[in-house]
């Protein structure tokens, strides 16, 4: 004791108190302090001894936790346990003060009573949590996915046995339970999800671990299923992972269990297809009245850009005006558009400052820019007694998500519509009809801007939701249904051919779309237009030379770099082309080019675009479609920019979706 006291420092009344402290904690590794003599010393099996020296020396590397995270893990410490745990011992685990803990249980027994879960601290013993089992594990398994990187996952699961891996929350299961988790899943061979990705497969093992973990002393007694369905075929995929585990574990296997698994496997099996977009129309137009809608949202505090009916007539009508200056609208008063401008005095005169930035080549009337106001005065009218909705995403689409729905109802009353889906109905469901998107796990393919976010929302997760939507950063577009019109009789073969017609074209297209890579040193614009033109089909094109003609001339007249990104559209229409196409060419060596903004660029891929002179009305639409997606929505930027083959031909397949949709309602 006296060697204790001199080496740090401290009283022996602080060391008894500590010791006091320390027996719980030590308790929970399988050890405890012997005194033989007045020599003390930690007893326990060797493989505990270990176990505690790793993850004291692991405790060298300070744990940097944000306070969300620190919570989140101050949470699976709790649910992990079967035991009541010490605050001293929560502080050790996190290195913090025992008084930090003490206000993060605050938030956390707020949290965890929203799925009926308890907090329960028991005087001179520890805090406890009290629930639901199945709630329990969900709890984690959400908590854990949303925390734990794919990549980080398997390469701690691969690595030597003294890997100490830098994420906290890979460190809450052992290992050894993991990896018997991962060689049973993959084993059992009839357990084959219908696209087995990385997060999918990283989240079943986690709950497989989990229930292993807990089913030692708290086994599923009662598991209601809902919806039993096609559920017999998880069922016996529930029943071939647990049977490759050893006999310690099969005893506790019961019928709730089973079902317990075979509907976290159920809900993991799916697969992600793309979205879908509204059509667009003239690419630079399209692109200055992105610029616009952008511009008075930000100014005006407004999102303008949630109605995409907005921007089809925006683009509509300035495409006539800026394209037919012969028969500009007279500069007189009219009536019913200077009431409006004088109703919307502020937002009229911030659209004069917008359009004056946005569209300096031209300079608009009193009346042009009153009758732009109205569409903007309409769009504002419209939808600012809308609220907004909200699609949360959960593995099983219950219980988490359920209570994530209460939380999100009180705490922000702006969601008005607020939609429950399982990943597995993603395919089934439009994501640009709601304004915000929230995920309690990663979702690799998915397109769609989302928040992934703890079941648990803690830490600032409501303020970052919130200030997400007080920015009015909203990018999801609320669609507008059309109704369409009945077909007659008389004309029903008609349309049907050429709806068949129009789909064959669109078809076509798409499969043509090539993603092709240029191995250029130092080549102008003019000679790589020859490479590339080289790469199209004969079918396509007869004269190469002279559509790299064309193609030169609209560079000289405009530029065709997209602004904030690496692509530019170089495209051209010509008689030698026989029928249109749109390929993507990367090159080896970025290519210095100006953007539609004057501000020069790093080109890496070249968007070829081309067609016949004339072009049908649809051919028009569809070529159209492809150069609005490109400089409306930044996701789909992001697509043609860095996407593979894949990726572009789903986006541009799933625009002439829409596009004959539309057609067929006509």
């Amino acid at each position: 004791m006296s060697a204790i006291e001199n080496s740090l420092h401290i009283s022996r009344r602080t060391i008894y108190r500590e010791f006091s402290e320390l027996k719980l904690y030590l308790q929970q590794h399988g050890l405890s302090v012997q005194n033989a003599d007045g020599h003390y010393r930690l007893s326990g099996p060797i493989r505990a001894l270990d176990g505690l020296r790793t993850e004291l020396q692991g405790q060298n590397e300070r744990i940097e936790l944000t306070a969300k995270q620190r919570q989140d893990a101050l949470a699976c410490l709790l649910l992990l346990s079967d035991e009541p745990v010490k605050i001293f011992s929560l502080a050790v685990s996190l290195d913090v003060s025992e008084g930090t803990i003490q206000r993060d249980l605050k938030v956390i027994t707020a949290a965890l009573k929203e799925y009926q879960v308890k907090v329960v601290p028991k005087k001179a013993v520890g805090i406890q949590t009290v629930g639901q089992e199945t709630q329990i594990r969900l709890i984690l398994c959400g908590i854990l996915t949303s925390e734990i990187n794919e990549y980080e996952f398997f390469e701690y699961l691969n690595s030597q046995n003294d890997y100490q891996p830098h994420n906290f929350f890979l460190k809450l299961c052992p290992k050894e339970i993991l990896l018997a988790c991962a060689k049973a899943l993959k084993q059992a061979t009839g357990s084959k999800l219908a696209h087995n990705s990385d997060v999918q497969e990283v989240q079943l093992i986690l709950i497989i671990a989990i229930s292993v973990i807990r089913m030692t002393n708290n086994t599923i007694r009662k598991y209601q299923v809902v919806d039993v369905g096609d559920l017999f075929k998880y069922r016996q995929r529930a029943l071939e992972i647990l049977n490759h585990f050893d006999s310690r574990i099969k005893e506790k296997i019961t019928t709730s269990e089973v079902d317990f698994i075979a509907i976290q496997i159920k809900g993991l099996d799916y697969k992600l297809v793309k979205g879908d977009w509204a059509h667009n129309y003239d690419f630079q137009i399209s692109f200055n009245v992105k610029q616009l809608i952008q511009e008075v949202s930000e100014t005006f505090h407004w999102n303008f850009s949630r109605d995409t009916e907005l921007f089809a007539r925006l683009v509509k009508h300035m495409t006539f005006l800026l394209h037919n200056e012969g028969v500009k609208l007279p500069n007189t008063r009219i009536k019913v558009l200077n009431n409006v401008s004088v109703q919307y005095a502020s937002l009229y005169q911030l659209l004069q400052g917008a359009l004056a930035k946005v569209f300096t080549g031209y300079d608009f009337t009193e009346t042009e820019e009153q009758l732009i106001l109205l569409y903007f005065a309409n769009s504002y009218a419209s939808t600012k007694s809308n609220y907004l909705s909200a699609l949360v995403i959960c593995p099983n689409g219950i219980g988490t998500a359920s209570i994530l729905k209460s939380r999100l109802r009180r705490e922000i009353p702006e969601l008005a519509e607020i939609k429950i889906a399982k990943v597995s109905q993603l395919n089934e469901i439009h994501p640009n009809h709601y304004d915000v998107i929230l995920s309690t796990l990663s979702l690799p393919g998915f397109d769609w801007n989302y928040h992934i976010v703890s079941p648990l929302l803690v830490g600032d997760e409501i303020a970052r939701i919130k200030s997400f939507i007080n920015q009015f950063n909203l990018e999801y577009k609320r669609k507008t249904v059309r109704e369409g019109k009945m077909i007659s009789l008389e004309e029903g073969q008609q349309r049907l051919e050429e709806l068949f017609d129009m789909t064959s074209e669109s078809k076509m297209l798409v499969d043509q779309i090539r993603l092709e890579h240029l191995n250029n040193n130092n080549e102008k614009l003019a000679e790589l237009l020859v490479q590339v033109l080289a790469k199209v089909p004969t079918a396509v094109v007869k004269e190469p030379q002279q559509v790299v003609h064309e193609m030169l001339k609209r560079v000289k007249a405009a530029p065709v770099g997209i602004p904030n990104a690496s692509i530019s559209l170089v495209h051209a229409t010509d008689k030698s082309v026989l029928k249109p196409f749109f390929s993507v060419y990367e090159l080896r060596a970025p290519l210095t080019m100006k953007a539609m903004d004057q501000t020069p660029i790093q080109v890496k891929r070249i968007l070829l675009m081309i067609g016949p002179a004339p072009m049908t009305d649809f051919q028009n639409n569809l070529m159209g479609t492809i150069s609005g997606a490109i400089v409306m929505n930044n996701r789909y930027t992001a697509i043609f920019e860095k996407g593979n083959v894949d990726k572009i031909k789903n986006l541009i397949a799933a625009q002439f979706m829409e596009q004959l949709e539309f057609k067929r309602k006509r």
